[in-house]
């Protein structure tokens, strides 16, 4: 069974700043400049997700096609999926534009 902090660990904590927290995040070394770039993050998280949402579109027909629930399932969760990412990956594209407008002009 784990203690509660101390009255002075909980105040210490609270006395953290964004800077504390921030500073002692760090970028992987073996990430490039284009790796940091999230509009071109951005477009493969699309192309990515679109990928994943076709060919769970694909899997769950066969599922339904061959009567097996589980693959019909599987293809959805994978459809889903591939929605999803490409949407977060029109959002970083849309982030990235905002941050900087000058880039693609």
């Amino acid at each position: 069974m784990d203690t509660p902090p101390s009255s002075e660990q909980s105040e210490q904590a609270l006395s953290l700043t964004p800077q504390d927290v921030t500073s002692t995040i760090k970028e992987p070394e073996n990430m490039t400049e284009h790796d940091k770039d999230l509009g071109a993050r951005g477009k493969k998280h699309v192309l990515k997700g679109k990928l994943d949402e076709v060919v769970g579109k694909a899997e769950k027909q066969v599922g339904k096609v061959i009567g097996k629930p589980e693959m019909q399932a599987k293809g959805a969760a994978r459809e889903v999926k591939g929605k999803i990412e490409a949407k977060g990956g029109e959002v970083e594209q849309k982030v990235d534009e905002t941050l900087h407008p000058d880039k693609n002009t």
